[in-house]
């Protein structure tokens, strides 16, 4: 049974070399200690004591993923082995498989006390029992055993009669993995007889059979043993994955393991008794020679890496000693470390590729422990302004505005990675310079079973972003809450996109305007020539700014102040246009209603003096230039300050207004008829048909003032004197000729009023 329990510790060796890692190899190690453990029903391994692996794997699936811990009847065993450091038999008890079984557990260790895991045996108790002669009809002697859980005499009874163990038993208290059975055994009939001479002389008898029985046992237990520690070393040593064999000093091969074997690809029993050197390629002999050479002389290891056939080897060479001084075998060792060197340069090869994404990349990352940077990119530094290795070892309280906004993040972040969660934010964050810019950061425990090892960071500058934002919300603002209408349109002028106030301004919905073009709202007021200057301004300035007249769903036109501007890509060209348009009809007319107001006679609607000096400058200037006339009749009322005086200031104003409307009627169309102010007006007659057109013209003036007027009941009469001045014979200017005009019409008033004349007869 020892022999079985013992067979764990080539496990333990196995689990050891491969420093705690469980791979393929371990299966085949399992099937090894299986196949050499006769009584054995399976092997478990539990690292963290959790079962990870079970040989064979038929009928113990469920086992798979059990945690001793939460198993009451089996953790006791498990721990205990633990404490003790060894290995500890638990049972016998029931097997689930069917019969009974004990289990030993056996703890893995590494040099520097770290603990792995466990490794339990299940050993088919019957098999055990049968093979120690302890099952058999034919001996005479009755045996019983007791000690469930290696408690010895002091343990259940687990097999035979219990009742062996009252007077006149004979007992063996055999050792076992952590603590002792206890063997009871008695003829199977009984003690014979009264006679005490006789029963002492049969007792002793029997006595020195079971004497010379347990003697006998010894030896055969010594021969056992030394055939367990062969099978057990054979075990230890065809389980290893590494290959081994047991040189003389020219090379034979005495021993070797299955490693071995596969590793030159011939039969384990075709090597023994071979030259090693044989079996190597041609360019590796001599080395392998003179290495060999070199142990036997020195008596010293050597130890050397090999690299062939796209292997990678960990050689080492051993001196045996003969016992004299001298070196009398070889023992070679030669681990195949491919995988490793494999694993290690792809770890390289990772590492190397992280290193250039942590160097390129454009996102911050940080190694932070207990708020702390222990670690961070190129670009960390560079987002919050610092140089290289700056912030290392720096805490995380320089990236806060505030000690209040510290406190809190640390607060709400930490609660989140303590749960195994990722913790993710946008907040602002304070550069070296200690401006603010808005920062994305997540974060994630490196072992949420181990906060202790820190965490990783990862910090985006959004700032341009968050502006953008800004921005966009902005002009999504703007566009909705604009007094302005706007239109969105693609290159080929179909409408996108319009806003509120297109609608309340032309009266049509977003769905009648979309697919549309602008065309919808043509009023026809615009000629082509306005068109082709649009365009010719938007293709090559990129902009038009100007008056349209459009048109309402309605009918009615109306009048914008548009700008209409292209948007280009980062190649030049045309996205979209975007027209921003106001209705400007009724600032139009109001425009025009001041310009009128400002231009003209507020109770005759005549132009004024500064409309007349504009009007009569120009006259001027297209005479001089058409060697022309132009002539200035000033009119001053005769007799209105009696009309003021007599019928009241209502008659005053309805005759003023009357004598505009007479002046208007007498004239040409293109003759300009001016209030100055009071009772003084002025005619400007341009390019007269000559001295006798305006004579006429006076003479009409004067009849049309001369006929009396009827306001209400009361009637009023006036007249007028006029003085005429001509261009360019009376002046060459618009004083001079005003000046010349004026004094003709005193004159015409000292004549006798109600009549003309001259200025150059004045």
């Amino acid at each position: 049974m020892n022999a079985n329990v013992f067979l764990a510790n080539g496990m333990v060796a196995h689990i050891v070399a491969q420093n705690g890692i469980v791979g393929d190899g371990a299966d085949r190690a399992l099937q090894a200690l299986h196949q050499y453990g006769r009584h054995i029903r399976n092997i478990g391994i539990a690292p963290d004591n959790r079962i990870s692996k079970v040989y064979p794997p038929e009928g113990n699936q469920a086992a798979i993923g059990l945690y001793y811990p939460d198993v009451p009847s089996q953790w006791p065993s498990v721990k205990l082995a633990i404490e003790t450091r060894s290995t500890v038999m638990a049972g016998p008890l029931t097997l689930r498989q069917g019969g009974a079984g004990v289990i030993s557990r056996t703890p893995v260790f590494f040099a520097d006390g770290r603990y792995w895991g466990v490794i339990s045996i299940v050993l088919d108790l019957d098999s055990v029992l049968r093979s120690a002669g302890l099952v058999t009809e034919e001996q005479g002697i009755s045996f019983a055993l007791r000690g469930v859980d290696g408690k010895g005499a002091d343990g259940a009874a687990f097999f035979g009669d219990d009742r062996l163990f009252g007077k006149g038993a004979l007992f063996f208290d055999a050792r076992v993995p952590g603590g002792t059975w206890q063997l009871a055994a008695m003829p199977s009939a009984g003690w014979r007889g009264d006679d005490t001479y006789l029963h002492a002389l049969e007792g002793g008898a029997i006595a020195v059979s079971l004497a010379l029985s347990f003697a006998l046992f010894g030896y055969l237990r010594s021969r056992q043993r030394l055939a367990e520690s062969e099978m057990r070393t054979a075990a230890l040593i065809n389980a290893s994955l590494d290959a081994a064999c047991l040189l003389t000093t020219e090379g034979v091969v005495l021993a070797a393991n299955q490693a071995l074997a596969a590793r030159f690809q011939v039969a384990r029993d075709d090597l023994i008794g071979k030259c090693i050197y044989d079996l190597m390629p041609e360019p590796v002999r001599q080395n392998r020679r003179d290495a060999v050479a070199a142990v036997v002389a020195t008596r010293r290891p050597r130890h050397f890496p090999d690299q062939r056939d796209g292997l990678f080897l960990d050689n080492s060479i051993h001196p045996v000693d003969d016992g004299h001084g001298a070196t009398a075998f070889i023992a070679v060792y030669s681990r195949d470390v491919t995988g490793h060197v494999t694993l290690q340069q792809r770890y390289f090869d990772k590492m190397q590729q992280l290193d250039a994404i942590l160097a390129c990349s454009s996102i911050g990352i940080a190694l932070v422990k207990k708020r702390e940077q222990i670690w961070c990119n190129q670009a960390m530094a560079d987002i919050f302004g610092y140089a290289a290795g700056e912030m290392n070892g720096q805490s995380t309280r320089m990236l806060y505005p505030s000690d209040g906004d510290y406190e809190l993040l640390g607060r709400t972040a930490y609660d989140t990675l303590l749960r195994g969660e990722r913790f993710g934010i946008e907040r602002q964050m304070r550069h070296k310079d200690g401006h603010l810019l808005w920062a994305r950061m997540w974060g994630k425990l490196l072992s949420p079973d181990d906060p202790e090892a820190g965490s990783i960071w990862t910090f985006e500058d959004v700032s341009e972003r968050k502006e953008a934002e800004a921005q966009s919300a902005l002009a999504a603002s703007v566009f909705h809450e604009t007094s302005q209408g706007i239109i969105v349109t693609d290159p080929e002028g179909h409408i996108l996109s319009v806003n509120e106030a297109f609608t309340r301004i032309t009266g049509y919905s977003r769905e009648e305007a979309v697919g549309q073009t602008p065309r919808l709202m043509k009023s026809n007021h615009q000629d082509r020539g306005f068109y082709e200057n649009f365009w010719r301004k938007l293709t090559e300035e990129g902009r038009f700014e100007g008056e349209l007249w459009n048109r309402r769903k309605d009918g009615e036109a109306f009048l914008v102040w548009q700008t209409v501007s292209a948007i280009l890509d980062s190649a030049g060209k045309t996205l979209r246009y975007v027209a921003l348009f106001s209705d400007v009809t009724d600032v139009r007319r109001d425009d025009q209603r001041i310009r009128h107001i400002a231009f003209h006679d507020a109770l005759t609607d005549l132009p004024n003096r500064i409309l007349l000096r504009d009007r009569l400058e120009h006259a001027l200037a297209t005479a001089g230039r058409s060697h022309s006339t132009v002539a200035l009749m000033f009119l001053d009322l005769d007799g209105f300050k009696a009309v003021n005086d007599t019928l009241g200031h209502d008659v005053g104003d309805y005759v003023l207004k009357e004598v505009a409307a007479r002046l208007v009627d007498v004239v040409r169309t293109t003759d300009t008829v001016s209030r100055l102010g009071g009772d003084e007006f002025v005619v400007l007659l341009e390019n007269p048909n000559g001295r006798d057109e305006i004579i006429e013209i006076a003479n009409r003036i004067i009849t049309g003032i001369n006929r009396p007027m009827v306001f209400g009941q009361k009637t009023a009469q006036v007249g007028t004197s006029i003085g005429i001045g001509i261009f360019p014979d009376d002046g060459d200017n618009a004083e001079a000729l005003l000046g010349n005009a004026d004094t003709a019409m005193y004159s015409a008033k000292k004549a006798g009023k109600n009549g003309y004349r001259f200025f150059g007869l004045a």
